[in-house]
């Protein structure tokens, strides 16, 4: 279960971004909070490097990554890693939890 503490930390997080998704990752080691990586805004087509993409990029040892999407009133929406990071996570003993 995600505390309401974590969720608010990702909720602020994406808010300080101007990207249409606004989209958080937060890479935890042990329990505790590492980092934590909202999307950027991109101006082309197919966008850059996802959250999760760069939660793993910039801890390589967090074993667990808590994915969220936000509205910009900071909604919560649905979302689910792609395929690609889902498998690259995977290979790399990684859970990607989705709120």
């Amino acid at each position: 279960m995600i505390s309401h503490e974590i969720l608010e930390r990702m909720r602020r997080r994406a808010s300080k971004t101007n990207a249409t998704y606004r989209i958080v990752a937060l890479a935890t080691i042990d329990g505790k909070i590492v980092c934590c990586t909202p999307t950027a805004r991109f101006f082309n087509y197919g966008g850059g490097v996802h959250s999760e993409q760069w939660a793993m990029v910039k801890m390589p040892k967090a074993r667990h990554i808590i994915l969220a999407r936000f509205n910009a009133s900071g909604q919560l929406l649905p979302i689910s890693p792609c395929a690609r990071c889902a498998k690259h996570a995977q290979r790399r003993g990684i859970k990607i939890t989705v709120l």
